[in-house]
C-alpha cells in the first residue's frame, strides 16, 4: 500500500512539474537529400509518445490507484462481504502480492498503454494542458466506464462490496486523475523524444506487441487508434484533404465527441444510479 501511495505521489509531482507541456508534433528535420521524414515515421513517433506515456501512467497511476481503490472499497464494505470472492477471483479484504502485481502490471500497464495511445490522437481536439486531460478522463468515464468497467451496472461485485456511492466517487476520481496526469506526461515525453527517424522504429517491435495486447482488450480503443492513424496518413499524403481537416476537422471531431458523450450520458447515469441504490 505504501508503494502504491508513493507511486501516485510521484505521478502527481511529475504532473504538476510538467503541467505547462503540451503534445505537439516536432518539426521535421531535413534528410541528406533535402527531403523530410516520411509520414509513416511521424506516425511511429506519435505512437511512441502514446506508448511511453501510457506505460508511465499505467505503472504510476492506474495500477497503484486501482490497488488503493480496491482496498478502500473493501475496508468500507459491510462485515459479511469480507472474505467473499469477486468476479475477478480476488478475495475481499485480502491483500496479496499476486493481486497487486496483477493490478499494476496486468490491469495498469495494459490499460495505461490503451489510454496513452488514444490520448495522442484525442489531444489535438482538446484544450492544452491538464484541463484537456481532465476533459479526456471525463469523456472516457462517460463513454466506457458503464459499458466495460469499472462502473458497469451488471457487475455483480457491487452486490458484495459497498457502499455504492463510494465506488462511484472513487472510480470517477481515478478516471479524472488519470486524464489530468496523462496530458503533462505525454507532453513532456513528446518534448524529450527526438524527431522521427526510421531507424528508431526498431524499438517499437517489443513495444508494439504490448500495444497490440492493450488494444485487443478494448475494441473501442483499437478503432480510435486505427482511425486516427488512417486519417493522419491520408492527411499527410493528400495536402488538399489535410488542409481541409486542419481547417474544419478539429471542430467536427469536437462536435461528434460532444454528441457521443450526450448519447452515452443517460446509460452512464442509469448505471451510476443502479450502483448507488
Amino acid at each position: 500500500m505504501l508503494a502504491c501511495g508513493a507511486a501516485l505521489c510521484l505521478a502527481g509531482a511529475l504532473g504538476v512539474r510538467w503541467r505547462h507541456y503540451g503534445l505537439a508534433m516536432p518539426e521535421r528535420s531535413p534528410r541528406d537529400d533535402g527531403t523530410t521524414a516520411a509520414p509513416g515515421a511521424d506516425l511511429c513517433w506519435l505512437l511512441s509518445v502514446g506508448l511511453l506515456a501510457g506505460m508511465v501512467i499505467g505503472v504510476l497511476v492506474l495500477g497503484p490507484a486501482a490497488r488503493l481503490a480496491m482496498r478502500l472499497i473493501a475496508a468500507a464494505s459491510p462485515p459479511q462481504a469480507q472474505g467473499a470472492d469477486t468476479t475477478f477471483g480476488a478475495t475481499v479484504g485480502e491483500i496479496t502480492v499476486g493481486g497487486t502485481l496483477f493490478l499494476v502490471v496486468g490491469f495498469g500497464l495494459l490499460s495505461g498503454v490503451a489510454v496513452g495511445l488514444v490520448y495522442v490522437f484525442a489531444a489535438f481536439v482538446l484544450p492544452r494542458g491538464m484541463l484537456g486531460g481532465v476533459i479526456f478522463g471525463a469523456v472516457l468515464l462517460v463513454l466506457f466506464a458503464s459499458r466495460i468497467d469499472p462502473l458497469r451496472a451488471a457487475n455483480q461485485d457491487f452486490e458484495i462490496v459497498g457502499p455504492g456511492w463510494l465506488s462511484v466517487v472513487t472510480f470517477t476520481s481515478l478516471a479524472l486523475t488519470t486524464g489530468a496526469l496523462t496530458a503533462p506526461v505525454a507532453g513532456r515525453i513528446a518534448a524529450a523524444l527526438p524527431a522521427p527517424r526510421w531507424w528508431a522504429v526498431g524499438w517499437l517491435v517489443p513495444g508494439g506487441l504490448l500495444a497490440i495486447g492493450a488494444l485487443l482488450g478494448s475494441w473501442q480503443a483499437l478503432v480510435i487508434v486505427l482511425a486516427g492513424s488512417l486519417i493522419y496518413l491520408t492527411c499527410e499524403r493528400n495536402p488538399r484533404f489535410g488542409a481541409l481537416v486542419r481547417e474544419r476537422g478539429r471542430r467536427i471531431v469536437q462536435v461528434a465527441l460532444s454528441a457521443a458523450v450526450l448519447l452515452a450520458l443517460p446509460d452512464f447515469l442509469s448505471a451510476v444510479k443502479s450502483i448507488v441504490t
